[in-house]
């Protein structure tokens, strides 16, 4: 599992994720001989993550980490282990369908609070996390682009991405703006609620 970990850290990886999956890997499988690691171990594993209401794409997710962990092991020189245990994946629903229609999103828009409007607008636009906009401050906004930077470490694969601001977009963060500029002049974020 370390030299997991390692190997994450070394490609620039999410590490925080891989240090969670071994939240649950380390306490099931860390007592266990690399050699006892078969089927019926990992099938316990997965009967138990399961009971614990885990869903199976989380699972596999977790699978593959043990998998990336074993695979390492055995690349070693010399190597740490004799085989790679056969880890299936579990089957994952479908990925999720159909779009928010453009009346649809207007109508919701129109009885949400004032304030949430221009969130919840910029996530409609962008397709953005939720976490990744709250985290966007000002100095991000390239009002002369037309452009919003979001910063490695504040979205979900760690990168950076630069979002262009289509005309609806840009005008509701002029407006933003200047209510900030007005009512809250010190709130460095972007999306706020009285700053």
């Amino acid at each position: 599992m370390d030299d997991a970990l390692l190997d994450f850290k070394k490609h620039s990886k999410v590490v925080s994720w891989a240090e969670i999956i071994d939240a649950h890997l380390r306490p099931f499988f860390g007592e266990l001989r690399a050699s006892n690691v078969g089927t019926n171990a990992i099938n316990a594993y997965v009967e138990k993550r399961l009971s614990d209401g885990v869903k199976p794409s989380t699972i596999n997710r977790e699978l593959a980490r043990l998998r990336r962990a074993f695979r390492l092991g055995a690349e070693a020189e010399p190597p740490k282990v004799k085989r790679v245990p056969l880890i299936k994946a579990m089957k994952e629903p479908p990925p999720r369908r159909g779009f928010f229609e453009w009346e649809d999103f207007v109508a919701v828009r129109r009885e949400l609070p004032e304030p949430l409007r221009p969130l919840v607008t910029f996530l409609y636009y962008t397709g953005c996390r939720v976490g990744e906009t709250v985290k966007i401050r000002w100095p991000q906004v390239d009002f002369a682009e037309r452009s919003i930077r979001l910063e490695p470490g504040e979205t979900k694969n760690e990168e950076a991405r630069e979002l262009p601001l289509i005309r609806e977009l840009y005008v509701m963060l002029v407006m933003q703006k200047q209510l900030r500029d007005e009512m809250f002049p010190g709130a460095p974020w972007v999306f706020s609620r009285l700053g």
